[in-house]
């Protein structure tokens, strides 16, 4: 199914092999790049162009009580029974959202989009923080020192007069 296809994830979840699963796309092949800012957005760069699939604002008429369930059981103060609850009301969701039309629950645009860039995996350099072997891509440049992106906290919450390695 590959055709020149590519795909970005703007998201970690489960949707993620949905996406792996239907297009081919993976980590691994390079052709899925995972950008998690907690959206239900996925931009499938084809051949000829590219479409944004972005999930619409749909609520469910339970979201106000799965919310709160779900911050009780994210405070560890929930019982077996509630979260035995919880996954039967995500089970009804899931089953609700598969029963709707896909134009009900994505908009669907056509966009411009450059495919994820292929990675090569000879150049590396060492992150002036941990020490540790980095993608020279990767690397992010902190107070004329290039760090990993763990250590990019540290680095940004450093004076600037702070000795590095």
């Amino acid at each position: 199914m590959h055709g020149g296809l590519s795909v970005e994830v703007q998201n970690a979840t489960s949707a993620v092999d949905a996406v792996q699963c239907l297009t081919g796309c993976t980590l691994g092949n390079q052709r899925l790049v995972v950008q998690d800012f907690g959206k239900h957005i996925f931009i499938a760069q084809y051949t000829k162009g590219a479409a944004e699939l972005k999930m619409k604002d749909i609520c469910n008429s339970d979201q106000e009580s799965f919310h709160a369930l779900e911050k009780t059981l994210a405070k560890r103060k929930g019982t077996v029974q509630q979260v035995a609850r919880l996954q039967a009301m995500l089970n009804e969701w899931v089953k609700w959202l598969l029963a709707m039309e896909d134009s009900d629950v994505f908009e669907v645009k056509e966009t411009f989009h450059l495919p994820p860039q292929v990675e090569t995996s000879s150049n590396y350099l060492i992150c002036s923080l941990c020490q540790d072997p980095v993608l020279f891509s990767r690397a992010i440049k902190l107070h004329s020192h290039a760090v990993c992106f763990p250590c990019t906290q540290w680095a940004k919450d450093t004076p600037e007069h702070v000795v590095w390695h």
